[in-house]
């Protein structure tokens, strides 16, 4: 009988102190995490990056795409609520709607607003960022088509999302 008590102690010895270790740890981070960032700090956060969003500068954009920016962008950033939405959701058309869809956030079109290589030529701004990171963009140049694109960050292969942005914003959604 002493034979089958010797495992569920050991077990116990060596389980309850790496318990006791990751809960600790987890509430020394989280203390930490909460003194660096007090109340005041994120709002005053939330407010820039809401300036930041809802402050496009379209020239600067119209610039790096060497066109006109689609007239249906435009008025996408003018709607405050979609903009700052934080629960939008991108059903891609080849995926089944049960599996869900793509987390996607807008992003900010600003002088702060920096270009990323998306191949070894194009430099682009994203418009969009997925639940990923990976950057949801129009390609820049006078003759391209305002077609929507993503560049995954784990592969760096390019996906057509949408044919032109009035489909891509018909295909986001606020999951409530």
């Amino acid at each position: 009988m002493n034979d089958l008590l010797i495992i569920p102690v050991y077990v116990a010895i060596l389980i309850i102190p790496a318990i006791v270790f990751l809960v600790a740890r987890d509430r020394i981070e989280q203390f930490i995490w909460n003194r660096r960032n007090p109340p005041e700090k994120l709002a005053a956060d939330r407010r820039v990056y809401e300036q930041r969003i809802l402050s496009p500068d379209w020239d600067r954009y119209r610039a790096h795409l060497g066109r006109e920016a689609p007239s249906a962008l435009m008025a996408a950033y003018r709607d405050q609520s979609l903009v700052l939405a934080t629960n939008l959701e991108f059903q891609h058309p080849d995926d089944d709607e049960q599996d869900g869809g793509w987390w996607v956030r807008f992003e900010a079109l600003d002088q702060n607003a920096s270009g990323e290589l998306v191949d070894e030529t194009t430099s682009v701004l994203r418009v969009f960022s997925d639940m990923f990171g990976s950057p949801i963009y129009l390609r820049p140049g006078p003759h391209e088509m305002d077609a929507v694109y993503t560049t995954h960050h784990d592969g760096g292969d390019t996906e057509l999302l949408a044919p032109d942005i009035e489909t891509f914003l018909r295909l986001i959604r606020r999951a409530d």
